[in-house]
């Protein structure tokens, strides 16, 4: 009787041992789990107030401006004094008892084009409208011809640089902006034709 008592106590003693060791396994284990949850909820925040500080540093950081390619008012402003220049050398050459220098007219009739191509480009003219019936000569001008043309072709321009559009460009006058874009495209045409006619009596040849 004692012995069977003996050993009942062993297997109760065995067993309080086991329970034991499993609590003492399993109480770290869930602290040690709970300390793992905590790490990784500290890291997620650690992680989350980064990305919102990075997003509020960016936000605060002025826009990438994009290269402005408007032409500047001096731009803009140099193309009507050389338009006009050249203009007035080119009438000089045409003048009363003057010789055609062809040269000459070649270079400053192709700088008139030039500067008035470049305003066209800058100034916002209303669009011509192309006259379908006008076919381009294709003979070049006589040198009385060519005298006539740059007459022509000074009058034009004195009227475009004058015209009250430039005078006074904050008011909306579609009358003499539309009038301004119909003298440009004279003026491009008409240099042209001086250009060509100019330079192909240099040679001594024609179209």
């Amino acid at each position: 009787m004692r012995l069977r008592i003996s050993q009942m106590s062993r297997g109760a003693a065995a067993a309080s041992f086991a329970a034991l060791a499993l609590l003492s396994w399993a109480g770290p284990a869930r602290a040690q789990s709970a300390q793992q949850r905590r790490d990784e909820r500290r890291a997620d925040m650690e992680a989350r107030q980064r990305a919102l500080r990075t997003l509020s540093e960016t936000l605060k950081k002025p826009p990438r401006k994009e290269p402005d390619t408007r032409p500047s008012y001096q731009q803009v402003a140099e193309d009507f004094q050389q338009l006009q220049l050249s203009n007035y050398n080119l009438a000089g050459s045409a003048e009363p008892g003057a010789k055609l220098d062809y040269g000459q007219i070649t270079e400053e009739a192709a700088e008139v084009r030039r500067r008035a191509s470049r305003l066209k480009a800058t100034l916002a003219l209303p669009s011509g409208k192309k006259d379908e019936k006008q076919k381009k000569d294709e003979e070049a001008l006589t040198p009385e011809g060519v005298k006539a043309a740059i007459t022509s072709l000074d009058a034009l321009v004195k009227s475009f640089v004058w015209n009250p559009v430039f005078q006074k460009p904050d008011v909306l006058d579609a009358e003499n902006s539309a009038k301004a874009s119909r003298e440009l495209e004279d003026i491009l045409r008409l240099s042209e034709e001086i250009r060509r006619s100019a330079e192909s009596l240099g040679k001594g040849k024609n179209f």
